[in-house]
């Protein structure tokens, strides 16, 4: 009698019909591919026009330490530091359901009596793990922003603080502000004294929807067009510091043309803190930016 073969176990044979059904699914989506590479701007079609891509030209961002326009850096084996600029009063909140977004507005003095500064301003938050989460911002850096001699000047704004997915800012803490790396300026003949103003005329009421709009006069003295940011301060009814946001939207653009001239800037309504009175509202030229604020 023969022996039988030792044989391996063949795998069951595939239909047809499955082998035919997955190769017509490969040749579909190859089709499709070579179709949504041929013209990846397909989709926008039904998005409506979007907005192009454009460079950010690296003159409209000012350089935290830059020298201001008609100022020099001051001479002296001795500059004052830092304890010459003194914090008179700080506030900060959360907008609701924000936490990750404080607002807050404070005023410095410039005690010198002989100088114009400029300095760094760090903020410290805290994740509910007592981590903390600082956030540094140039302050007076630039001539519509740098503290003159003896001026005492309010600014506010908004830094975004990332607490990690697993945590969030610990709201019952207070924030640590340190003032640090004081540069001090010398005003040359071109420099102006007051070089960009705001003037709120009012908030509007009709047709707010998701912002809420002001009306704002704008004396620009530097003779180029003003395209850093501007901040809003916000008052209770007895004038009392509430915070500051920085301005999300402007109508007309963002460049603000030397002389005078009228805007409407816009805040989101559920970023505006509750108990401020609007028509108290100030706004402020800052330093760090439209999108950094």
């Amino acid at each position: 009698m023969d022996t039988p073969k030792a044989t391996r176990n063949a795998a069951p044979a595939v239909p047809e019909y499955i082998t035919a059904g997955v190769l017509l699914l490969g040749i579909v989506f190859l089709l499709g591919s070579v179709a949504w590479s041929a013209d990846p701007n397909d989709f926008a079609e039904d998005l409506g026009e979007l907005p192009a891509f454009v460079a950010e030209d690296a003159t409209a961002e000012p350089v935290p330490g830059a020298v201001p326009q008609g100022y020099t850096l001051a001479e002296g084996a001795e500059l004052p530091g830092p304890e010459s600029i003194t914090l008179d009063e700080f506030v900060f909140g959360y907008p609701e359901g924000q936490e990750y977004l404080p607002y807050w507005a404070a005023v410095f003095t410039n005690t010198d009596a002989d100088r114009h500064v400029g300095f760094t301003l760090r903020l410290t938050f805290y994740s509910e793990s007592g981590e903390e989460l600082s956030r540094e911002e140039p302050v007076g850096h630039t001539a519509a922003t740098v503290l003159a001699p003896g001026e005492s000047r309010v600014f506010g704004g908004n830094p975004y603080i990332d607490a990690g997915l697993d945590e969030q800012i610990d709201a019952s803490a207070e924030p640590k502000v340190e003032i640090l790396d004081p540069v001090w300026y010398t005003p040359g003949p071109e420099a102006v004294a007051t070089p960009v103003t705001f003037e709120s005329v009012g908030p509007e009421t009709d047709g707010i929807g998701d912002y809420q709009y002001f009306q704002i006069e704008v004396g620009n003295a530097l003779g180029t067009p003003y395209e850093q940011g501007i901040a809003a301060v916000f008052y209770d009814e007895d004038g009392g510091l509430v915070g500051g946001f920085c301005a999300q939207h402007l109508k007309g653009g963002r460049e603000l043309p030397p002389g005078d001239s009228t805007i409407v800037l816009g805040l989101w309504v559920n970023d505006v803190p509750s108990g401020v009175d609007l028509a108290k509202t100030r706004f402020t030229p800052v330093e760090f930016g439209w999108d950094s604020c």
